[in-house]
């Protein structure tokens, strides 16, 4: 009688958790940060100039991302010298790229677009030409 009465508590206690408890536990995939369906990539935004051959009078490049929606995803002002910008943990898909140099007092001097999709787990690198403005 002891062993049936402790069977039926089992039963009760763990058949609803097997049945119910099936797709609660959300585990994204690797690198989604925890969220469940969204995959993150990093994105590595280099820039040149072409001819021009360097930053001239551009003491900063500020880098806009924005996503197919136009909403800013991430933005970041770095120095010109750097020539190279690294954006961590975007979620997977495609931007767009906007690149402009600045000068000291604010102006655009420089400016290039590129479209990118970001995949999931590494880096994805582009490389963008700033053009004078």
């Amino acid at each position: 009688m002891k062993r049936k009465h402790i069977l039926m508590t089992f039963l009760a206690i763990a058949l609803p958790l097997f049945v119910f408890g099936q797709g609660c536990f959300l585990i994204g995939p690797p690198g989604s940060g925890g969220g469940a369906g969204v995959i993150r990539g990093d994105l590595r935004v280099n820039w040149g100039f072409g001819a021009v051959g360097s930053c001239g009078v551009a003491d900063q490049v500020e880098i806009t991302i924005t996503d197919v929606n136009d909403e800013v995803a991430d933005r970041a002002r770095v120095n010109c010298e750097a020539q190279t910008a690294l954006f961590r943990d975007l979620p997977e898909g495609l931007y767009n790229i906007l690149a402009v140099g600045i000068d000291p007092v604010g102006e655009v001097v420089f400016r290039g677009v590129r479209t990118v999709t970001v995949r999931a787990d590494g880096v994805t690198t582009i490389g963008l030409d700033l053009i004078p403005q």
